[in-house]
């Protein structure tokens, strides 16, 4: 993975940076300028959330065709099927005729933080000097629930930043990794010569060419010794300028600050909601709610065009089409990585009980719980 670096006409390179990172992708690089306009099938369209299901992906309620997509995972080339519920992905395509569909031509997803658990305080775990909430939303992977998560876990994170500065996230997904890399996303800052990530010292060559004010992810190697992060790679978000005339920008992020005049900051990310019902000002929207903005770059912020609130049991909602990979029973059987639970559905779509099994091709909605995802609605896909 090499550095990325971007200037582009009309937004600086730091607002490009914060957008990405606030709305929140992880905070990585990927550049997407290589892209260049959309096609002429449809109206240019990008998203940035958390995946809700699959099928089509599901981000922000728009299902989006993924079969054409170049897919990228921390930077890997990657398959389509490689995407898992509770990753923050970003998204670039065409809207289609309805207005909840789209086709993706790139997704990318960036992990924020990976490395070993330093601190758990209640719902809150400290990695890589990141601090790290966890709520009834994240997708838990490699162990049953919020209970078994315990200081000295190797875990890989997925998440949204929650405050303005850039040590403060909410986790969407959450894995156990054996692998020993490690991954902080944050601002960057200099102090005495030192350059400073998360409380951590950045240390070796490429440490030195980070651009101090910007979000950043970095990659490397970290030592509890000396509290230092041998940086290999650095990333920053580059939205392409074809990016910057797209009528639709979708974007889930959590409120970080109130604004006058109807704005507020989401993220690092300057919001106008003046075109909106929401207004900052007489308590409709509060620091810490998670929404998904519709709009549009003008003058550097974010105009925004509807404002949604996703509450807790709206988040856990989950539908996903595709093959039973793993058959246990009605009560332990996964599709498309997620492990399903039916064993409450008496009646079954298009079919029989004795249709589920190995390699039935299944459509589940549901509300995700931990590891778990109860379902509600099965239905055999023909």
């Amino acid at each position: 993975m090499s550095q990325i670096k971007s200037k582009l006409p009309g937004i600086s390179r730091r607002q490009i940076v914060v957008l990405m990172s606030s709305a929140l992708t992880g905070c990585g690089g990927g550049n997407l300028s290589a892209l260049g306009p959309p096609g002429t099938g449809g109206t240019g369209f990008a998203a940035l959330g958390s995946i809700a299901g699959f099928g089509s992906v599901i981000i922000n309620g728009t299902h989006i065709d993924d079969s054409v997509a170049s897919v990228a995972i921390d930077g890997v080339p990657s398959q389509p099927s490689d995407l898992r519920l509770g990753m923050v992905a970003h998204v670039l395509g065409e809207r289609g005729k309805d207005v909840l569909s789209a086709t993706a031509s790139r997704i990318d997803v960036w992990s924020i933080a990976q490395g070993t658990i330093s601190h758990v305080d209640g719902s809150e775990i400290t990695v890589q000097g990141m601090k790290i909430q966890i709520d009834s939303g994240t997708v838990f992977d490699g162990f049953g629930s919020v209970a078994f998560v315990t200081a000295g876990l190797n875990v890989r994170v997925w998440g949204l930043q929650s405050g303005q500065g850039g040590e403060r996230w909410i986790a969407t997904r959450l894995v156990v990794v054996s692998d020993p890399s490690a991954v902080s996303t944050g601002l960057c800052s200099i102090k005495s010569s030192q350059y400073l990530l998360n409380g951590m010292v950045m240390k070796g060559s490429i440490a030195g060419t980070i651009p101090a004010g910007d979000i950043i992810r970095v990659e490397g190697v970290y030592s509890s010794v000396d509290n230092t992060f041998a940086v290999s790679t650095f990333t920053s978000q580059a939205l392409g300028s074809a990016v910057l005339t797209l009528s639709q920008i979708e974007i889930e992020g959590v409120v970080a600050a109130l604004l006058p005049n109807k704005h507020f900051m989401l993220g690092t990310t300057e919001v106008d909601a003046s075109g909106t019902a929401y207004s900052p000002t007489n308590g409709t929207l509060s620091v810490g709610d998670r929404i998904e903005i519709e709009g549009s770059w003008q003058g550097g912020l974010l105009v925004a065009k509807t404002i949604e609130l996703r509450d807790e049991e709206q988040r856990r909602q989950v539908e996903i089409s595709g093959t039973i990979e793993r058959f246990g029973g009605m009560g332990d059987f996964t599709v498309r990585g997620q492990r399903c639970d039916a064993s409450s559905v008496l009646t079954i779509g298009n079919g029989v009980i004795a249709d589920i099994k190995y390699g039935a091709k299944v459509k589940v909605k549901g509300t995700k719980t931990s590891d778990v995802l109860w379902v509600t609605s099965l239905d055999i896909l023909k």
